[in-house]
């Protein structure tokens, strides 16, 4: 299902994930080349650390693309606020 989530990028490079049940991630590695973006957060899912690789794609005020976990990928959607 849905999972709410809200990624504040920050002009360095560095960046933090937040995610009701998920608490607050750091985001690392954030990169951009042209309109595609990519970075990685390591998520604490019940005590076990899971890394979670993001590759999407940002126009305008919208964000989409997919989280690839062990788990599979999961899509995503957001927009700017």
């Amino acid at each position: 299902g849905a999972l709410p989530a809200t990624l504040t990028i920050n002009q360095d490079g560095t960046g933090l994930m937040t995610a009701e049940g998920l608490g607050e991630a750091p985001i690392e590695g954030i990169t951009f080349d042209g309109n595609a973006m990519s970075f990685d957060a390591a998520v604490d899912v019940q005590g076990q650390s899971l890394v979670l690789e993001f590759n999407g794609e940002v126009s305008g005020d919208s964000v989409s693309g997919a989280f690839g976990s062990d788990f599979g990928d999961f899509a995503v959607t957001g927009t700017r606020q």
